[in-house]
């Protein structure tokens, strides 16, 4: 009895103990600060510049090359916009933008792979891809409206979703495999050609105009009947079975070359100026009458009824 007694209280001891050890890691975790994020490649930020903004790119351009990008800002704003291309954190020669840059190409001579962008940019556009991008911030600049970035099939996907302000967004990554785009109330343009996405919600960007999609071969749906602002859709070599623009009254442009449509109806779309819709083995098509309509149907077609 003596031995089952001592055991009990001690397997009590043993629990309380366990207890009060998990009751201090616990108040030791809470009293700790969470670490602060790292900037991306190692960037050195410039803390009074940041508080207008900024954005950081790695380039896989080497040193002592050149590169050149577009760039904007309110005419306000232009004064404070500079671009950090050593690394170090502080403004130097020749890393200013000129006022008569600003609305077109800027170029610079790198000298190192991380590099920062400050002030209240409303617009960078990488001109034929010779940023040479791999990865990108730009969290730290709500002002951005118009991010394009067309010609860098190994950019990673980049986080846009402090970037409530863009209207147009133009990414082109073979590494996109999702996107959303819920919060982008104010989006008018959206391109994401060549990308690897199979889902695309568009469903809150009503004010979207124009909309890209081309050679998502695995997008197999595309909803647009909340899009009646929509005036171009460009989705051609989709995975599209079928594709319902019958609320795009607005519509001017169809590109749906590619697909695997069997039947089309634009006979709603009244404004409709130009159709490619080739390549999908259309058995049925029903156009309605249009008088300025240029169609493009001819390859690979079975067409059996023309409405």
């Amino acid at each position: 009895m003596k031995r089952n007694f001592f055991s009990r209280w001690f397997a009590i001891g043993m629990i309380a103990a366990a207890l009060v050890m998990t009751s201090c890691s616990k108040d030791d975790n809470e009293g700790e600060t969470p670490k602060p994020e790292k900037p991306l490649g190692g960037a050195v930020i410039n803390k009074e510049a940041a508080k207008d903004g900024y954005m950081i790119f790695i380039t896989s351009r080497n040193k002592g090359e050149e590169i050149y990008f577009g760039i904007d800002a309110k005419e306000e704003d232009q004064a404070n916009v500079w671009v950090d291309l050593n690394n170090n954190g502080q403004k130097e020669e020749g890393e200013d933008v000129s006022p008569d840059t600003f609305g077109s190409e800027k170029h610079f001579k790198v000298d190192s792979q991380t590099i920062v962008v400050y002030g209240k940019v409303t617009e960078i556009n990488d001109i034929e891809g010779e940023f040479l991008v791999t990865a990108a911030d730009i969290r730290h600049n709500p002002n951005l409206e118009v991010f394009s970035f067309e010609s860098s099939e190994n950019f990673e996907p980049v986080d846009i979703s402090k970037n409530l302000n863009l209207k147009e967004l133009y990414f082109e990554s073979k590494k996109l495999t999702s996107l959303d785009v819920s919060k982008h109330v104010k989006l008018e343009t959206l391109s994401v050609a060549n990308a690897n996405l199979t889902i695309l919600d568009v469903s809150k960007n009503t004010e979207l105009m124009y909309l890209y999609t081309e050679g998502n071969k695995n997008l197999t749906k595309l909803d647009v009947s909340k899009n009646t602002k929509l005036k171009g859709l460009y989705c051609k070599d989709n995975g599209l079975t079928s594709l319902d623009v019958s609320h795009n009254t607005a519509l001017k442009y169809l590109n749906c070359v590619g697909n695997k449509l069997k039947s089309l109806d634009v006979s709603n779309n009244k404004a409709l100026e130009d159709l490619d819709c080739y390549n999908n083995g259309l058995k049925e098509l029903v156009i309605g009458k249009k008088q300025h309509l240029i169609l493009w149907i001819a390859k690979k077609t079975n067409l059996q009824h023309l409405i």
